[in-house]
């Protein structure tokens, strides 16, 4: 409803008067009837022109209602959205309105999500997203202790990590695939590290350097240095230097650790010295190795011979020269001090006259064992008074030289026989011959006749065991004299053959000691008989 009445001037007729008096009446009239209007309200403003502000409400579908505040402020439209004040710290920031189904409501910042909000509420957009700032760092901070900082991303339709910065490790980057960048700066305790038999290389030769889980490097082409460019180590930064002609200068040792080691000389190795493990050098093949000039060397001509060779002379100088060999010398031999042999020297026949020998020079000191025989003595010229006592013994006589003609009799007694001269032997029967043994202790005692040394022991049966091995044991006072006792195999007569032989522990049986015999075996299947034991050895 628009307002027609206006006002009235003193100018005015009373004409006008009663016209906007109607007017008036006719306004207060429909304001009266329910406050309703047409479609707006027009305001006039301070000024009567042809500006005015009209309130206008779009033709309404529903009963609507529109409240104002008991607040004195200024209405915001699209008209003048940029007079209020801005401020650029969202800090500042109350409340904002906002529209909750038809309802107009407000809302924290903090609620809203916008200003601080946190960094795992932000969720999956749909276009690129760029981060930039312009002045100040771009800081992404994981401040739980430990957590990573993680880059992924789609490698083709599949999902990868390209690269993840290892925060248990000091920060450690660890890429899934290659680096690829113009330069790496690496601070001065800084690295890099690759996986396990991962690589180095570059965009033409991308594995040309290959690093072991043990640290060895592997290169799959040429190393080259700078001339003159030196190879080392921290405490020792030059110790290689690989001159412009290729010559290799060691500051240090150079040590092949490696048994077998091989060092090579010749452009096809033609020289070369290999180490042979706790023994020394070897020199290769015939080669040799020179003195001053190539006539002067040593070498081996053959795996049997050494060659010393030299132009004029080879001069020794020790306080003694040990030669363990036999000596041959083809040319003149001259000394100047004297000759000590420790063998009886040997000189050609008829080179030694006695006049060259001195009056007692020669005597049994000087005469070396054996170099005199008896084709060298007159018959009778050697008589008992020039033998020394006991200067004779059996060393010196040869074998079956006496006989028992030379012998006086009862001029030997046993103490002068060896073990061999005076062996005996004592046979034990255990049973008759046909009757098959059973197996028992003390089958046969007996006591011995005197003292025996023990050699060895036998057994044998008339009928063999069958089945089994027949086992004989001998003990002395009740003890076995026998570790491994006496055994017959099977099918056998005599303990000879057998498979294990025994093994004598008590080899001196006293004088009237109490012998048994036992039978621990006969055999399983048939027993064997006639069994005879036979103790060997001589009186002690």
């Amino acid at each position: 409803m628009a307002i027609e009445a206006s006002a009235i001037l003193p100018s005015d007729s009373l004409e006008e008067f009663r016209v906007q008096f109607n007017n008036l009446i006719s306004d207060v009239d429909g304001i009266s009837g329910g406050n309703a209007f047409v479609s707006s309200i027009i305001f006039e403003g301070s000024s009567a022109d042809a500006n005015e502000t009209t309130l206008l409400a779009i033709d309404p579908q529903q009963d609507n209602t529109i409240t104002l505040p008991d607040v004195t402020g200024t209405f915001i439209t699209t008209g003048n959205s940029g007079d209020p004040a801005t401020t650029a710290d969202i800090a500042d920031v109350d409340h904002v309105l906002v529209n909750v189904g038809g309802v107009l409501k407000k809302i924290t910042v903090a609620n809203l999500g916008v200003g601080s909000t946190a960094a795992d509420d932000i969720s999956v957009g749909n276009a690129a997203v760029s981060i930039a700032t312009s002045a100040g760092n771009i800081t992404i901070d994981a401040q739980a202790g430990d957590t990573d900082i993680i880059f992924k991303g789609t490698d083709g339709a599949a999902d990868i990590t390209a690269l993840t910065l290892d925060m248990s490790d000091a920060g450690k980057a660890i890429f899934t695939g290659a680096i690829s960048a113009t330069t790496i700066t690496l601070s001065a305790d800084g690295g890099v590290i690759v996986p396990d038999n991962g690589n180095i290389g570059s965009a033409s030769a991308t594995a040309a350097m290959q690093i072991a889980s043990t640290g060895i490097v592997t290169f799959v082409d040429d190393i080259l240095i700078k001339d003159a460019g030196t190879i080392g180590s921290a405490s020792d930064p030059d110790a290689i230097a690989i001159g412009a002609d290729g010559d290799v200068t060691l500051t240090q040792d150079l040590e092949l650790q490696h048994d077998g080691a091989i060092l090579s000389f010749g452009t096809n190795d033609e020289v070369s010295l290999t180490h042979v493990h706790d023994t020394g050098i070897l020199l290769n093949s015939t080669n040799v190795i020179q003195f001053n000039d190539a006539s002067q060397n040593i070498g081996a001509p053959s795996n049997a011979i050494l060659d010393i060779n030299a132009t004029d002379e080879i001069e020794l100088n020790a306080t003694l020269v040990d030669i363990n060999a036999n000596v041959e010398i083809s040319g003149t031999a001259t000394t100047t001090g004297v000759h000590t042999f420790t063998a009886v020297p040997v000189f050609p026949n008829n080179t030694v006259e006695t006049a060259d020998i001195q009056a007692d020079a020669i005597t049994g000191a000087k005469i070396a064992d054996d170099a005199i025989n008896s084709e060298h003595y007159t018959n009778g010229s050697i008589d008992t008074a020039h033998i020394a006592a006991d200067q004779i013994d059996a060393t010196l006589i040869a074998d079956n030289a006496i006989n028992s003609e030379h012998y006086t009799d009862g001029s030997i007694d046993k103490e002068h026989l060896s073990a061999g001269a005076s062996q005996e032997v004592i046979a034990i029967a255990c049973g008759d011959e046909s009757t098959a043994h059973a197996a028992a202790t003390a089958v046969v005692t007996f006591h011995m006749p005197y003292a025996f040394t023990l050699t060895g022991v036998k057994a044998g049966v008339t009928v063999a065991p069958v089945g089994s091995v027949f086992t004989v044991d001998i003990n002395e006072a009740g003890t076995t004299i026998l570790s491994t006792k006496i055994t017959i195999d099977a099918s056998e007569k005599t303990s000879g053959t057998a498979a294990t032989a025994a093994v004598i522990s008590d080899t001196a049986l006293a004088a009237d000691a109490l012998m048994t015999i036992d039978i621990d075996g006969v055999g399983s299947s048939t027993a064997g008989a006639g069994l005879k034991v036979y103790l060997i050895g001589h009186v002690t």
